[in-house]
């Protein structure tokens, strides 16, 4: 049985944090809610309701949304995609743990040493649509990635956040209908689900409030920050074993 309660507080905070940097909600709440849920249904529960996160955000920004990059990521995404859930469904829980903890220390250590891709365009957006993808369906991760392509382009925040939402949204797609082939959906998860989506809008509402008071020169500021908080997380669900 799910700890309902913490599947709530820990969706309602990673959601707060999605609304105001354009992602987080995996990066944060996988390591958290592996604390409290089996790691495997954490990566299912997120990625299903993802869907209601990354959309809603996509619809209200949808203007600012970057196309071209984010259909060349989404093509990325689809082939991508099957190869995490093989992953997902073979991968003992602690190897999914240590996977997870071990790339997000990584990319926090890139983001702290200001390394930032200096060629970006068509293949580098599809190749980082398929790792992302892939992290999707297995560690349901798939912002990082991307979001190093995006922070290459210098984007602004608007443009980056609204981009990120669209391939985000095609992407969770994609994820709930493989979680579902693959038989991932049984009743514990249904319940945690249906706890996730109101405390993952609640989370939204308190976002959006907050983003408007987030100045542009502090996004990428907020963007570090959260993943250091991940990667502690990450790196003492995978020392609690």
């Amino acid at each position: 049985m799910p700890d309902l309660v913490a599947v709530a507080l820990v969706i309602g905070a990673a959601s707060l944090i999605q609304a105001i940097a354009g992602f987080g909600l995996a990066l944060f709440a996988v390591p958290l809610l592996s604390f409290a849920i089996d790691p495997k249904m954490a990566v299912v529960v997120v990625g299903t309701v993802g869907i209601v996160a990354s959309t809603s955000l996509a619809v209200r920004e949808l203007q600012h949304c970057d196309w071209s990059t984010a259909k060349r990521m989404i093509i990325g995404a689809a082939v991508g995609s099957p190869f995490g859930i093989l992953l997902l469904v073979a991968a003992p829980e602690q190897a999914l743990r240590l996977a997870l903890a071990a790339f997000i220390v990584v990319f926090l250590v890139v983001q702290l040493r200001g390394f930032q891709l200096q060629a970006v365009g068509p293949r580098v957006d599809v190749g980082a649509g398929i790792v992302s993808g892939a992290l999707n369906t297995s560690l349901s991760t798939n912002g990082p990635p991307l979001v190093a392509v995006l922070h290459a382009r210098h984007l602004e925040p608007p443009v980056f956040r609204s981009t990120l939402s669209v391939v985000f949204s095609a992407s969770n797609v994609l994820a709930l209908v493989l979680f579902a082939v693959a038989g991932r959906y049984d009743r514990a998860t249904l319940e945690a689900v249906a706890v996730a989506v109101p405390a993952l809008l609640v989370g939204q509402s308190l976002g959006g409030l907050v983003r408007g008071r987030v100045p542009p020169s502090g996004f990428r500021r907020v963007v570090t920050s959260l993943l250091a908080l991940t990667a502690v997380a990450s790196v003492a669900a995978v020392l609690r074993g």
